[in-house]
């Protein structure tokens, strides 16, 4: 079984690759892909960051644009999740860099369909949001697993 990891884009790439970056510092995980939710046409320049930081944990999913109309396309996150969850693989979801209701619909159908795991990395200072996960403090971090409702150290 492969294991695919669901994320998003948002605000800021700082969020989506410093969390998919403390997923596999702190839970040791390698994904054969990443699937990215986002309302962006391209996301060239977020496909090469976690390609980048996947190289230097010895392995290079491949990334994969599920495009959404709009921020209220929330159908499309609870879609995604069930298509790749009805083939058998080990889903993680990333919730950190989604928007509030476009991560909703990814989160019930996760939990409703049983994945792996469900991530989000909480940082306390949003000042300190836009810098690469290892100039940020860890004690102001923590990479958080929903479904268990654990800190992972």
């Amino acid at each position: 079984m492969d294991n695919e990891l669901i994320t998003f884009t948002g605000r800021s790439d700082w969020a989506l690759v410093n969390s998919y970056w403390a997923i596999l510092f702190h839970d040791g995980i390698s994904f054969d892909s990443i699937h990215v939710i986002s309302t962006r046409q391209e996301i060239d320049d977020v496909k090469k960051a976690l390609k980048e930081v996947s190289r230097n944990y010895g392995f290079t999913p491949s990334v994969k644009l599920n495009h959404l109309e709009n921020d209220l396309d929330v159908k499309k996150p609870a879609k995604v999740v069930e298509e790749i969850n009805s083939e058998q693989n080990n889903v993680f979801i990333n919730i950190t860099p989604a928007k509030k209701v476009v991560a909703s619909s990814a989160l019930i159908k996760g939990i409703a369909s049983d994945v792996e795991k469900i991530y989000y990395l909480h940082i306390d200072e949003v000042s300190n949001a836009s810098y690469p996960y290892f100039d940020i403090p860890f004690s102001r971090q923590d990479l958080v697993e929903l479904i268990k409702g654990e800190v992972i150290e």
